[in-house]
């Protein structure tokens, strides 16, 4: 009863996800201008807006950043520690947070609750 709800209440305290941005050398040319850049988090496979997502500027690639339940899109749904998400970091020089093509990118795999600080490299260019 209790417990359970107990639980999943801890799983979604200070549950967070930490990245530090970076861009491979041979894409950085591409930056002629800062763009935006979105840093969001999804369920794996998972349809629809991200569990919690950060729209910043190009400037911000060389940082370290933070998504928490602060970033979250929707009520109800934040990241929660012990699941899997895809993080993905993508300048988006159209300014949509939709892909577009000659958009930048780069994805890994978080373990929110069990990985710390995870090195995220902008390495690919949207077709």
């Amino acid at each position: 009863g209790d417990a359970a709800g107990a639980a999943a209440a801890a799983s979604a305290a200070g549950a967070e996800v930490t990245v530090n941005i970076s861009i491979a050398p041979a894409l950085k040319a591409r930056l002629t201008r800062e763009a935006p850049l979105f840093v969001f988090a999804r369920e794996p496979g998972a349809q629809g807006p991200p569990l919690a997502a950060k729209r910043l500027t190009s400037a911000a690639i060389g940082t370290q950043i933070h998504l928490s339940a602060a970033d979250s899109m929707m009520p109800g749904r934040v990241l929660l520690n012990g699941h899997q998400v895809s993080i993905t970091a993508r300048v988006s020089f159209s300014g949509q947070p939709l892909p577009a093509a000659g958009d930048l990118y780069g994805e890994l795999t978080y373990a929110v609750g069990h990985d710390g600080a995870r090195d995220l490299v902008i390495d690919r260019v949207a077709e």
